[in-house]
């Protein structure tokens, strides 16, 4: 049973401008592609066509955090590492276009073969690690901008 009472985000004590985590992105990915299509004429009327697509994402490295509702005032954290993983797609392509005419009647035709690998090797791990009241911010309502304890750039900025 939840001890959340709240019915929308005015009636909860947040400061939005706020991180409740930390102020860093920790995050290191990217993502490589390439595509290749090579066509051969068999003869004036079949044509060979061989397409090729690899594409690879990766993180070396992915932290994010999520905030749950405990109650009113309370908030679980919680942080998942993703260290490392990959995913991608391989797809081959193999046609066959022929372009010719029976009687008077001109014929177009495309026979062809497709393979697709889909790939994706995930380590996550996930892990609780603490709850924070969230009405209570160094003595003062959260959100309020007279904090003795947060330098003046920070208020600033997060409150």
């Amino acid at each position: 049973m939840s001890k959340v009472t709240a019915r929308s985000f005015k009636d909860l004590p947040i400061g939005y401008k706020r991180s409740y985590i930390n102020n860093s992105v920790d995050v290191s990915n990217g993502i490589n592609n390439i595509q290749a299509q090579a066509e051969y004429k068999i003869s004036d009327n079949w044509t060979s066509q061989t397409n090729y697509l690899y594409s690879e994402g990766f993180y070396k490295h992915l932290y994010w955090t999520t905030l749950s509702l405990v109650s009113d005032s309370m908030m679980a954290r919680t942080v998942r590492n993703q260290t490392p993983e990959t995913f991608g797609n391989i797809q081959l392509q193999q046609n066959f276009i022929g372009d010719f005419y029976i009687g008077s009647f001109r014929n177009r035709v495309v026979i062809g073969l497709d393979y697709n690998y889909k790939y994706n090797q995930l380590y996550r791990a996930t892990v609780s690690y603490d709850k924070v009241n969230i009405k209570i911010h160094c003595g003062y309502q959260c959100g309020e901008d007279k904090c003795p304890r947060l330098p003046e750039r920070i208020r600033r900025y997060y409150l």
